[in-house]
């Protein structure tokens, strides 16, 4: 999870990389 926030940091594409991990976290239930 840590991770996750460190990737979410970069400013460039933030929307595209929010709905990506909204996946992932969807895959993972």
């Amino acid at each position: 999870m840590g991770s996750n926030v460190n990737r979410r940091r970069p400013g460039r594409s933030r929307g595209r990389r929010q709905i990506s991990s909204v996946v992932q976290l969807v895959k993972l239930l």
